[in-house]
């Protein structure tokens, strides 16, 4: 779909009419393609299946350079400006809340998930994420750094989600 319609220009263009139409088509190509893989041997599921966990990879790889151009947007929007000496108290409300949040996470996964000692695998992952967002705060308020507690308290709040994520299966 993406390369039949790609560049197209303007919405009557003959290739853009498959883009908007021709569902039925579509709906049988969709339909096949979910029937084929039940004819496929085990063995190419397999190797689908590791080929898929590289491309998962590069999916958070190509998600967390997301997060950061968010976070880095967000940061400059929000925060006051050195040369103007304005203060933004939403910058500092948001900073605050993103950490609260992020405690809040952290004290609910200690609960859930490494509530018995034999949770060795989750407590790791669990504190590993505590010190990371110590050390983040840190080098977020240290003094050559010097950009604010936002930036530190978004990716705080994001990196205990995939703490989440991956601990809760």
């Amino acid at each position: 779909m993406f390369l039949t319609t790609f560049n197209t220009r303007k919405f009557y263009e003959t290739r853009n009419a498959w883009h908007s139409g021709w569902w039925g088509l579509k709906f049988l190509i969709l339909m096949i393609s979910l029937a084929i893989p039940f004819f496929i041997p085990s063995y190419y599921i397999q190797i689908y299946g590791e080929l898929a966990r590289v491309g998962a990879g590069v999916f958070l790889i190509l998600q967390l350079i997301s997060v950061i151009e968010f976070i880095t947007w967000w940061n400059n929007y929000w925060m006051p400006d050195d040369r103007n000496k304005s203060s933004c108290s939403l910058g500092l409300f948001m900073s605050t809340l993103f950490y609260i949040v992020s405690v809040c996470g952290l004290v609910v996964m200690y609960m859930l998930y490494a509530s018995k000692p034999s949770c060795a695998l989750n407590i790791f992952f669990i504190t590993w994420t505590v010190i990371l967002l110590v050390v983040m705060m840190v080098i977020s308020l240290h003094s050559k750094v010097n950009r604010g507690l936002l930036s530190s308290g978004i990716m705080a709040s994001y990196i205990v989600f995939l703490c989440w994520t991956a601990i809760r299966r």
